[in-house]
């Protein structure tokens, strides 16, 4: 019996994917500083939905969640200047720099899974 993987829609992850090179910013500061917030929030709604404890100010979003038993920590910033967009993702797994394939892990396996094998390792650990 083959199992069916679980297949993520492309852009899914929205602004936390998506290639920034070529866009352009907003020509006043107010419309700039919209699109900052929009992008904020965007990404702020993305990580929830995976489950992530989530803190954000002005320009950037902080997500701390556990999976698999690591700790699991993303760190999203925008902001437009006159001339640039600029965009970072940095995804860590219990401390060492990863990328946005742990958060597609992460989107694949359901949440109640999830909790499930966190607390069968609970129940292994005490058991050994």
């Amino acid at each position: 019996m083959k199992t069916e993987k679980k297949s993520i829609p492309k852009g899914y992850f929205g602004i936390l994917e998506a290639n920034t090179y070529y866009w352009s910013p907003a020509t006043h500061a107010d419309g700039r500083r919209s699109r900052e917030r929009r992008r904020v929030a965007e990404a702020e709604r993305t990580l929830e939905s995976l489950g992530f404890g989530v803190s954000s100010d002005s320009n950037s979003v902080t997500g701390v969640a556990e999976f698999e038993g690591e700790e699991i920590e993303v760190v999203f910033s925008y902001s437009e200047s006159c001339r640039n967009v600029y965009k970072s993702l940095q995804v860590y797994r219990d401390g060492r720099r990863s990328n946005i394939t742990l958060l597609r892990k992460m989107a694949g396996v359901p949440s109640y899974l999830r909790e499930l094998q966190q607390k069968v390792k609970k129940v292994r650990a005490i058991n050994e």
